[in-house]
């Protein structure tokens, strides 16, 4: 059985006493120490920026539709790219004018493949299916 084990977050060889239990694991131990841990614990969940892509990753718009049933808004679509659920307040602080330039490509992609179901102030809904 081991007694010691190096936190791969600050390189240091420490007593397995210094790790948090985790039995999914193989060697029965949390992946890092627990000083280290705790560390982690307090940081904000969500402390790295998050940046509108300037391009359109077409891979992802054929994902979220293949995975849609019959409609999909555009506002959908963008959220997926952006890589944040839509109604967070974080998605929201992101530039206004780089989120409308990413649903105008989508848009400009989308139109020649797909009818257009509804269309209001919210933005337009899509018909894929």
């Amino acid at each position: 059985m081991i007694t010691t084990k190096t936190c791969p977050k600050c390189k240091i060889e420490k007593t397995i006493s210094e790790f948090w239990k985790n039995k999914s694991r193989e060697d029965g131990l949390y992946h890092i120490c627990i000083d280290c841990g705790k560390i982690e614990k307090r940081k904000p969940k969500w402390d790295k920026p998050v940046e509108v892509p300037a391009q359109l990753d077409i891979n992802v718009v054929e994902r979220v539709i293949s995975e849609c049933n019959h409609v999909i808004a555009t506002r959908d679509i963008v959220s997926e790219i952006i890589g944040l659920p839509l109604y967070t307040s974080r998605f929201h602080l992101l530039d206004q004018n780089k989120r409308k330039v990413l649903a105008r490509k989508v848009t400009d992609y989308m139109k020649p493949k797909y009818k257009i179901y509804s269309e209001n102030s919210r933005g337009i809904t899509w018909l894929v299916k």
